[in-house]
């Protein structure tokens, strides 16, 4: 059986994990887009490129899960904060492309469906109630005023919507207040 500690900090990283990078493009897009001068089917191509990463690198994660559990969901959170920095720090499409693929191979073993497949290996049948409690307690929303994004994008989000005043418009120099 899984204690509520761990469904709790599986959870609490699902959230953070999801905020960070699935729902983050629809935040900074448009802001990346402005301050790079690129289009916003640029700026989303590189997402598009994370999701074939995922995709393709699925079998892999899945052997991986299967094989290291929490290991997975590490290296998978790692490869995630990488991928971010490499945005974070990207001027060119080359760099910000490469930044989504390495985020995309980050998101396939950290997200949902790694981190119930890592549950079920650690906590056999007895898995069921944890998983329950984080699909029920900590999923959030996906709307733009509620779950992750405000946990994890309050000020950025605010000034991406015209709520928050962000001198210089760079979206950068935000951080997660």
């Amino acid at each position: 059986m899984i204690g509520r500690p761990t469904a709790a900090a599986v959870g609490l990283t699902q959230m953070v994990n999801w905020g960070v990078s699935y729902y983050a493009v629809g935040v900074f897009a448009p802001v990346i887009a402005a301050d790079l001068g690129w289009s916003l089917a640029r700026t989303h191509a590189g997402f598009s490129l994370a999701l074939i990463a995922m995709a393709v690198s699925s079998g892999a994660a899945g052997r991986l899960v299967a094989a290291r559990g929490r290991q997975a969901l590490a290296a998978g959170s790692v490869l995630l904060a990488l991928g971010l920095a490499m945005l974070g720090t990207s001027g060119s499409f080359a760099v910000h492309a490469a930044g989504w693929i390495v985020a995309g191979l980050g998101m396939r073993l950290c997200l949902y469906e790694a981190a119930f497949a890592a549950l079920v290996r650690a906590g056999g049948t007895g898995a069921r109630r944890a998983l329950s409690h984080r699909s029920r307690c900590w999923a959030g929303s996906p709307r733009p005023c509620s779950g992750r994004w405000v946990i994890c994008w309050p000020k950025p989000a605010a000034g991406a919507a015209g709520f928050w005043p962000m001198p210089g418009s760079r979206w950068r120099r935000h951080r997660c207040a």
